[in-house]
Formats: C-alpha cells, structure tokens, sequence
C-alpha cells in the first residue's frame, strides 16, 4: 500500500470517517477530504498533518507505507518496563527472544516446506521477524536499565 492509499484508509476507517477526523485536526471535513482526494491539486496534506492523523487514530498505516517506499521497517516501540531491573525480568526477555527465534524459523520452515512461497507465507514470515526485532529491542532497554552511571573521574559507580 503507498503512502496516499494508507492515508485514505486511515481517514476512512476512522470512526465517523473524515467529518468526525477533520474535527479534532481542526479543520473542515471538506478541506481534509480533499487533501486525501488524489486528484485534487489545490489542497495537500502536510507532513504534519499525515503525523497528526496517526496519533490521532493510532493507526501506523501511514508510517508503515512511508517506510515501506523508502526501503525501511517499523518496529513498535517496546513497552517502558515496570519496576527495577532486575536478573529475572532479563532472564524472562531473554527466553522471550529464544521463544521468538524458535517462532521465526517455525514460520520459515513452514512457508518453506513445499518449495512454494505465497505472499500469505511471507507475510507471516515478517509478522514473526517483527515480533523477534521487538523482542530483542525490550532486551536492549531493559538492559540500558541497568547500565551504571559513570562516576566523575571516570569511575563506574
């Protein structure tokens, strides 16, 4: 999907379309339709805008199509964890990366076993590539967590 055909999703599939999205952007729903509209050439949607639209819905469509245009992924951002670090809760990401590594090769094993690979099959496959990525990004907080401050004079506390 590009990135104008996510925006008009996005605007679409919100609850009450654009009349009830263009509201809370702050303009008329007529002036946020025709910036969706693509053969419109007087009113284009900013990147503010398109910016404000995905936080206002939380849809990361259109983010996802822009990085997909462009050669990139997105990732969701991993949850700030609860509590101190601690050992366990490092252990527990860590089995949880193992888990999703295991998930990972399953799904390609899979897709692969018949020497066919459908688009459904690889869409699969990067679901669980995503859920692994997310999985080792907790790791990497949850362990910047516990990172000891330097102390002045170079000395770690």
């Amino acid at each position: 999907m590009n990135v104008a055909d996510a925006v008009r999703a996005v605007v679409r599939d919100y609850p009450g379309g654009a009349e009830a999205l263009a509201v809370r952007l702050g303009m008329p729903g007529a002036v946020l339709r025709s910036k969706i509209n693509t053969r419109c050439t007087t009113h284009h949607l900013r990147l503010d805008e398109a910016v404000a639209i995905s936080e206002l819905t939380g849809d990361p469509r259109i983010l996802r199509a822009f990085a997909a245009e462009t050669g990139r992924i997105v990732l969701d951002a991993p949850c700030e964890a609860d509590g101190e670090p601690s050992d366990m809760a490092v252990l527990e990401l860590v089995a949880a990366v193992w888990a999703g590594h295991g998930e990972l090769g399953g799904v390609i094993h899979r897709a692969l076993a018949d020497g066919v690979l459908t688009a459904a099959e690889y869409e699969l496959i990067k679901e669980a590539t995503a859920n692994t990525q997310t999985r080792l990004a907790s790791l990497l907080r949850r362990l910047a967590g516990m990172v000891e401050p330097v102390q002045p004079g170079g000395v770690e506390a």
